[in-house]
């Protein structure tokens, strides 16, 4: 014991001490105690909600204890990155598994899935469930299951194989104790993995649930829909769409001169828009924006054409005077 521990020993004897001791271990705790507890998740939930980093929390308590100088729970706070990073997993996220798994033990839900690979290469599969509540459907998140890492390459040489993928989407609810009687319906990408006639996730579902519903994503279906139907377009719709977005996005002074235009034209001061591959139905977007500013696109590309053709006829003339003299 140190030197202070002996001196309150000696002065209040053994057994107030050890009285003192036991209250310590026995009682409640207090109201502030309780509230600090409570805004120390609440402030949690907020990172999590908001996607902010957590190593925040280093400097959201101190902002906090400098505002609310006044207030004992805002001084007892002790929350940092490390702890909030265990209360998101600990409590809130515990709490929200537990929570989730009662209303699926008694309601009917349907399934929808994905797969992703995260920035450090591990694939991940996505599941999330949408159920029937008294204010309307819901979805929400259920599990993040982890198909295989780098690892364990014994995993990874077998790979997300549609076998793998229904094995771990139904252990996820059999660790929970959910009856699977109560899926009812089952959502996804089109791929074959996924949708495939054979050997697939949704193949699988239907011949252990008879009756479930299967549901292909209707974003990709509406994506192949539209790029089929645009396949038959000429591409110079494209490349103009393209062409006007790569001669504005490096250049600062282009888009502060074609900002000119359009305050000439009455025009929204909108950015042009990149057209993607990957994000459905982009285009649309695109051309809607460029309809939006034809006019002092127009007038931009006609006084650029135009001062090219002076700074030529400029640089024709000098040549010309250079070789005269």
């Amino acid at each position: 014991m140190s030197k202070k521990h002996v001196y309150k020993h000696r002065a209040v004897g053994y057994g107030a001490s050890k009285r003192s001791i036991d209250a310590c271990f026995n009682r409640g705790p207090t109201i502030i105690e309780t509230k600090v507890k409570e805004a120390e998740i609440t402030l949690t939930g907020f990172l999590a909600e908001h996607n902010i980093s957590l190593r925040c929390a280093d400097h959201l308590v101190a902002v906090n204890k400098k505002c609310f100088e006044d207030s004992k729970v805002a001084q007892q706070v002790s929350l940092g990155r490390t702890k909030a990073t265990v209360i998101l997993k600990h409590v809130i996220g515990k709490c929200h598994s537990l929570e989730l798994a009662q209303i699926l033990r008694r309601n009917k839900f349907s399934i929808i899935i994905d797969e992703s690979t995260d920035v450090s290469s591990v694939k991940t599969l996505a599941v999330c469930v949408r159920y029937a509540a008294e204010s309307g459907d819901e979805t929400r998140f259920w599990k993040m299951v982890q198909l295989f890492s780098g690892h364990n390459p014994q995993e990874a040489n077998e790979g997300a194989t549609a076998e793998r993928i229904f094995d771990a989407v139904i252990k996820s609810f059999q660790d929970e104790e959910i009856d699977l009687n109560n899926v009812i319906g089952f959502a996804s990408d089109g791929c074959s993995t996924m949708m495939g006639g054979h050997n697939s996730v949704a193949q699988r579902l239907s011949s252990l649930l008879p009756g479930i519903i299967i549901q292909k994503c209707i974003c990709h279906s509406l994506h192949l829909c539209a790029s089929q139907a645009y396949s038959q377009l000429p591409s110079r719709c494209e490349n103009l769409a393209r062409s006007i977005y790569n001669y504005f996005k490096n250049s600062s002074k282009r888009q502060a001169q074609f900002q000119e235009f359009q305050d000439f034209c009455n025009a929204e001061t909108h950015k042009i828009l990149r057209p993607y591959q990957t994000r459905w139905l982009s285009l649309l977007s695109v051309v809607k924006r460029i309809i939006e500013q034809w006019q002092p696109l127009k007038l931009f590309f006609y006084f650029a054409v135009a001062r090219g053709q002076a700074r030529n006829s400029e640089s024709d003339f000098g040549h010309y005077e250079s070789t005269c003299c």
